[in-house]
């Protein structure tokens, strides 16, 4: 009896064949993101950019207080957001994404101007409004960022439908 149940072991484990690679974890090695993926990533760090650059923008532009109004908070914002704009326009334009490029070197002017001014404050702020207003900066970042952010629902993967229980 013990002979047979040995035998049978046997033929089982010769009819299995040797451990496969199928048997031990696969690894799985990073594949580099494809360019919609990094198309994705860039439309969606550029809309966040442009919707911190509007409330920037629409606050400095709608201040209270008339040209005498302290903007100190929104000119140091608009500090940080000037080497986030250049990045993000050097790659609009190696993207050859000329509309963006252009809206976000005018910003740039502005966003630069405003930290760097050195007249006094009343006429940093008036300044600053004029340029909003004359350019209608305002506006086209405003539209811009409602582009881009049509263009990043456009690139996003369509994912099948998972089915649900109910």
């Amino acid at each position: 009896m013990g002979g047979a149940i040995a035998a049978l072991l046997l033929a089982a484990f010769i009819a299995a064949g040797p451990p496969s690679a199928a048997a031990q974890p696969e690894v799985q090695q990073a594949e580099a993101p494809s360019e919609a993926a990094r198309e994705r990533v860039l439309l969606a760090a550029v809309g966040s950019h442009l919707d911190r650059s509007r409330v920037v923008l629409t606050e400095i532009a709608h201040r209270n207080g008339g040209a005498a109004a302290d903007i100190s908070i929104e000119r140091a914002t608009a500090a940080d957001l000037v080497a986030d704009n250049r990045l993000y326009r050097q790659a609009a334009q190696r993207n050859g994404d000329a509309a963006v490029a252009a809206v976000l070197e005018d910003l740039e002017r502005v966003l630069w101007r405003s930290p760097a001014a050195r007249a006094s404050l009343a006429r940093r702020s008036r300044a600053l409004r004029d340029q909003i207003d004359t350019k209608g900066l305002l506006f086209k970042v405003t539209v811009m960022g409602t582009r881009v952010r049509e263009r990043q629902q456009d690139a996003a993967p369509v994912r099948p439908a998972t089915k649900t229980s109910a």
